[in-house]
């Protein structure tokens, strides 16, 4: 359960952060960013300028600190505080004459901090060597939207370790259509799968500084899911779970270059998880409720 909630609402954050695409290849539907206001004059609009054989690895720290209790009793077992670290090197190996490029993404690193539990442990650590090395690839346009994807290097992972990679994989929010100036703000709304289950979400995104070479970006992020069971592997065989209440809120900043696609960012987000849990039959049945409460912090930042 530790396992399943970690890697569900890291998925959130780092699809918040990094910034969500139309990518129906991770279980995500965004709509087309809606602008609520265009921001002050000068306005312009916001553009990536890709370059072929550009270069550069982007890196993800990741902060949780869990609090969980069941039917109202602390559960020390399942506290404290997680750390994540990933690395994803990045090259654009084509550039279109609709300004659109292919990209291509190499994880090359990832570093999990203990969880408290021998088995999570043995499995990130298992998961982490499995991905070393596996190459996806994107075309994105000049606004950042991803029109074509090719997972070809996940060929041979586990499946349910595809699924969650494909869950919180890197792409690009895209930009609105319309130019904006300074106080622009815009949203972008959708729905995403986690583990089997389905988030609605909304980001909202302010222009807070802006010039010719990039953006920075104010980001306001909430997201909430109920009523959804069977959230538990095969591993865990006769035991249901149903998420009654999911509800995350938070925001950050992110610093966009128009030059490269790897931003630097920063967000906080606190997760709050009600779950019922049932296992057993007839006279060896029980039932318990799980609260989770979690706090994130994430940065995105590029390594030099």
């Amino acid at each position: 359960m530790r396992r399943i909630t970690i890697s569900l609402l890291a998925a959130v954050l780092a699809t918040s952060v990094a910034a969500p695409a139309s990518a129906q290849f991770a279980g995500i539907t965004v709509i087309e960013p809606e602008l609520v206001d265009p921001g002050a004059e000068p306005r312009q609009e916001l553009r990536y300028h890709f370059v072929e054989g550009q270069t550069g690895t982007m890196a993800m720290d990741m902060t949780m600190d869990m609090a969980t209790t069941m039917d109202g009793v602390p559960m020390d077992e399942a506290a404290g505080t997680f750390d994540l670290g990933a690395q994803l090197a990045m090259t654009v190996t084509d550039v279109y004459d609709d300004g659109s490029a292919r990209v291509e993404q190499t994880f090359t690193g990832y570093a999990f901090g203990e969880t408290g539990d021998p088995t999570v442990d043995t499995e990130l650590e298992a998961m982490s060597e499995q991905l070393e090395g596996v190459t996806v690839w994107q075309v994105i346009d000049d606004r950042g939207a991803v029109l074509e994807f090719g997972n070809d290097g996940f060929e041979g992972l586990p499946p349910e370790l595809q699924q969650q990679e494909l869950d919180s994989i890197y792409s690009v929010q895209p930009f609105p259509e319309e130019a904006v100036g300074v106080g622009a703000r815009w949203v972008a709304a959708g729905s995403m799968s986690s583990q089997g289950l389905p988030v609605s979400m909304s980001v909202e995104n302010e222009v807070l500084d802006l010039s010719d070479d990039g953006a920075v970006l104010g980001i306001t992020i909430t997201a909430d899911a109920d009523g959804v069971t069977d959230l538990v592997d095969d591993t865990l065989a006769g035991i249901t779970a149903t998420v009654d209440r999911l509800e995350v809120t938070g925001g950050g900043t992110v610093e966009v270059a128009f030059d490269t696609l790897i931003p630097t960012s920063q967000a906080n987000v606190d997760a709050v998880m009600e779950m019922s849990v049932e296992a057993g039959e007839g006279d060896d049945s029980f039932a318990y409720g799980i609260e989770l409460a979690m706090l994130m912090d994430m940065e995105v930042y590029p390594v030099e």
